[in-house]
């Protein structure tokens, strides 16, 4: 059983600065692929009218740089805190997105059944050059 309240380190300056970083780095790029899919974005996992498959900005770097800028978000806060539970909020988090993920993308296979495999096959989920 995971002891929720496990201190895995003591806040320090330090420890602040790297969290505001790692969480305004994550704000950062989820305001950038929101500017970037436009029209495109939305909610739920669905097509609009005229959709295109967007491959510029961060979505040229990752799938999925939303869901990744909001992992990076959820980890600047478990580092922020040092709390046993901000990692499992992250994992929570990476399991979630990683389900959206597969959702959306069962959808643009169909609809874009030859350009999103060969975008699939040459970026990254979620982190570059990763995974």
């Amino acid at each position: 059983m995971i002891n929720h309240d496990a201190i895995l380190w003591s806040y320090t300056l330090t420890i602040g600065i790297i969290a505001d970083i790692v969480t305004l780095i994550g704000l950062i790029i989820i305001l950038w692929a929101r500017t970037v899919l436009g029209g495109n974005w939305s909610t739920a996992a669905v097509l609009k009218e005229n959709h295109e498959l967007i491959q510029s900005g961060p979505y040229s770097y990752v799938r999925h740089p939303i869901y990744s800028g909001l992992m990076l978000m959820v980890l600047g806060v478990a580092i922020f805190y040092g709390h046993a539970i901000g990692f499992v909020a992250l994992a929570i988090s990476f399991i979630t997105s990683w389900l959206r993920a597969r959702e959306e993308e069962k959808l643009l296979t169909r609809h874009f059944p030859d350009e999103y495999p060969n975008y699939k096959a040459r970026v990254k989920a979620f982190i570059p050059f990763v995974f």
